[in-house]
């Protein structure tokens, strides 16, 4: 390598490399929404109207828009400020994964189970369309922590073989879906969420025989909003509408939320002989513990008393 290229090091070498590598780097997916040409029929406003049978109204069309006008923006303007997360609300077998994958192509990924450190970061990059599914399995806590996740607009860490920390702006957008649809936890917190209840009628189109032929379509108009300035954002009467169908999402009695987080929570194999206050810490994740814990195993009874002393 020394005596052929003139290196000295390894280290310059690397560095060689990723100066390279920086100078011929591109982006697939504004390759992609480039070479599309729009033919005029407006298609995105009704997608989820269209194919997945969600009310024709002004919120639904505006929801829609939006959340696909942002993904065109983050992927042509990196770190785009873009809050906001869109929530298919039905029941199972209807296609709502499947539409955002096939809208996602080879940037989709639902693998996203951790929103906090490197990893969960790590795992968006390469990707464009983000699903995050079955909204109403995450605790109060949990949705709390999705919200910051969300309205980040760049993520800082080092990349494996990175030499130093570096900032990542975001390219991609998030979508979530639900069973359920009670899935927020807290009736003031959720903003960045836009519900749209799908399978409310019959939809005029198959997702899984007819979207196939109309993805390019659906993108080239998200591209032609986006290049005409539209905004990534509620206001007014369609602002008030979001907040109805939040309100309409959130779970009726905090106490529901309370007795299914504690449930699902798995506990020590030692989890009957801690003291009172031990359990209360550990439910309210401040016991103290220098590792995570390995031994948490499922319930196998729950007595109704001890939920209001534990939790």
């Amino acid at each position: 390598m020394e005596k052929v290229l003139g290196f000295q090091s390894k280290e310059k070498f690397a560095h060689a490399i990723s100066q390279c590598a920086q100078k011929n780097r591109f982006n697939p997916v504004i390759d992609y929404l480039e070479h599309l040409a729009w033919d005029g029929v407006r298609r995105l406003d009704t997608l989820f109207i269209d194919y997945m049978g969600a009310d024709d109204t002004p919120y639904t069309r505006a929801v829609t828009r939006k959340a696909f006008t942002a993904a065109v923006a983050r992927a042509m303007v990196p770190g785009t400020k873009y809050d906001s997360m869109p929530v298919l609300t039905g029941s199972q077998g209807l296609g709502k994964t499947t539409l955002i994958q096939k809208m996602g192509q080879s940037w989709f990924t639902n693998s996203i189970e951790s929103f906090e450190g490197k990893e969960a970061a790590e795992l968006l990059q390469g990707m464009w369309i983000v699903e995050i599914g079955e909204m109403s399995a995450y605790s109060k806590s949990d949705v709390n922590t999705i919200k910051g996740f969300l309205s980040r607009v760049e993520d800082q860490y080092r990349a494996a073989y990175a030499r130093k920390t570096e900032k990542h702006p975001r390219k991609c957008v998030f979508f979530g879906t639900s069973n359920r649809y009670d899935y927020l936890k807290d009736p003031t917190g959720g903003r960045r969420f836009w519900p749209v209840d799908v399978g409310v009628r019959k939809p005029i189109k198959s997702v899984f025989s007819d979207l196939d032929g109309e993805v390019d379509q659906l993108w080239a108009e998200a591209v032609m909003n986006w290049r005409l300035g539209e905004q990534l954002f509620l206001t007014g009467e369609l602002e008030q509408e979001a907040k109805l169908q939040q309100e309409s999402h959130t779970e009726q009695d905090p106490r529901e939320g309370i007795i299914r987080d504690f449930i699902k929570k798995k506990v020590p194999n030692d989890f009957q002989k801690m003291s009172m206050s031990d359990r209360k810490l550990f439910f309210n994740n401040d016991f103290p513990s220098d590792e995570p814990r390995t031994d948490l195993v499922e319930r196998d009874r729950v007595c109704a008393p001890e939920i209001w002393w534990s939790a």
